[in-house]
């Protein structure tokens, strides 16, 4: 048990508040770095795409800038979805659902 007042004990506190914030920060990274999920390795590719303003999936298209994944299909990867909510991003008039992408790609 930390002492009160000391770094240990403010830092255990704010993990303890920030619990679930944490977990989803946790579940997210698992998903990119063990390639966990339906096509976390294409989602990984549509925000480096988005972040570098180049295509990575070589389908000609970039992600943010030429089309965008439908916000409310059930098969977008959540990491994808919240590149949404970015400062950068803008709504591109291209919207497809996840599996009309993933036919984009040869």
């Amino acid at each position: 048990m930390p002492l009160p007042y000391t770094n240990e004990s403010l830092i255990t506190d704010e993990i303890i508040l920030n619990r679930g914030v944490l977990e989803e920060i946790r579940d997210l990274l698992q998903i990119l770095v063990d390639g966990q999920g339906t096509g976390s390795s294409n989602a990984s590719k549509l925000i480096n795409e988005f972040m570098s303003n180049q295509d990575m999936d070589d389908n000609g298209l970039i992600y943010g800038f030429d089309f965008m994944i439908d916000e409310s299909d059930t098969d977008i990867p959540p990491v994808v979805k919240q590149i949404h909510d970015n400062p950068e991003w803008s709504d591109p008039v291209d919207v497809k659902t996840w599996t009309e992408y993933l036919n984009t790609l040869s």
